[in-house]
């Protein structure tokens, strides 16, 4: 057997599992979505740009606050979220000192996850969507599910999803008073590990070449250099959020400096927990803060690529 056809046949042994297993879960999901409560504590979402440390500070942040989270296993049995989290209690907290990932995914079952797959289920992947399309969606069942996972692992939700970053008002439809944490990251370094995430093979692209999350305004971009692309999507992406932060009102975002969260994380954890104490989300702490982390990802490109980000970085400015 090629190696190819090895992987592929070790895929669909590793689908057809997971459909039985959710088959076998079905009855627990459905007693525990119908027990799920559709309100609670205001959820906290995490947004910024693909590539700008939105994993490294929900890493920091479950780390060392009781929070309930989509994990790894939650993403994997994406049909059965709940009977997922049933089962994930225990795992979640204990990553420990280890803070690390590969292109936004976790190791470990208990660790963190965008719940991409969860989140696809009811959301489109790629484009923004506001408000006005919350009522197409299965609010009770999207409600049920968030608030279901905060009751089973004891304590607000937290989510980081960079697609959550063009959909903070249909998020607020769905979940009223929720808090956003916008991270940012020097403009530079963030487009550097974005072509290089995109030249690793690391997420996934639309049918026209668009990799990631695709705000308002990429349709220009289509078909540009990848440079010129990671560039028009950290500003498009950084415009929705102040756009859409200023529509939902004060209070609602925090932003976060990518350097000062490597530089000092119990400062930031300090910030984020009044933050979250100011729209009612008591951070229950259940480990310290880490020490400081290098500033990865400052390595410059070659030369040509190098003038190429500093025209590119030009052209989207404000």
């Amino acid at each position: 057997m090629t190696a190819a056809r090895g992987v592929r046949v070790g895929a669909i042994a590793s689908a057809t599992a997971r459909g039985a297993l959710a088959l076998a879960l079905a009855p627990l999901e459905a007693a525990l979505t119908r027990a799920a409560p559709e309100t609670g504590l205001p959820p906290v979402f995490v947004v910024g740009p693909p590539r700008s440390g939105t994993t490294l500070l929900s890493q920091v942040l479950v780390g060392c606050y009781r929070f309930a989270i989509f994990t790894n296993l939650a993403h994997r049995l994406h049909r059965t979220p709940l009977a997922a989290a049933w089962l994930a209690r225990g795992l979640v907290g204990r990553q420990g000192s280890v803070f690390d990932s590969r292109f936004g995914h976790v190791a470990g079952w208990g660790a963190p996850s965008e719940g991409g797959r969860i989140w696809n289920r009811w959301v489109p992947e790629f484009g923004p969507l506001d408000e006005r399309g919350a009522g197409r969606l299965p609010m009770a069942t999207i409600r049920r599910t968030v608030f279901g996972t905060a009751r089973l692992l004891g304590g607000p939700f937290l989510n980081k999803n960079v697609m959550h970053s063009v959909h903070m008002r249909l998020l607020d439809a769905l979940f009223p008073g929720c808090v956003f944490l916008e991270i940012r990251r020097e403009i530079r370094d963030n487009v550097r590990s974005i072509v290089r995430a995109r030249a690793a093979g690391g997420g996934s692209t639309d049918a026209e070449g668009w990799w990631s999350v695709r705000p308002v305004g990429a349709e220009a971009f289509v078909g540009a250099a990848p440079i010129v692309q990671a560039a028009a999507q950290i500003r498009l992406v950084r415009d929705t959020i102040e756009r859409d932060a200023r529509h939902l009102g004060e209070g609602r975002r925090i932003v976060i400096d990518y350097a000062e969260l490597c530089g000092d994380p119990t400062a930031v954890c300090a910030r984020v927990e009044r933050f979250c104490a100011t729209r009612g989300v008591a951070l229950v702490a259940i480990a310290a803060p880490p020490a400081p982390f290098r500033l990865h990802g400052t390595q410059a490109l070659d030369a040509l690529s190098e003038r190429s980000l500093e025209a590119a970085v030009a052209g989207a400015a404000p």
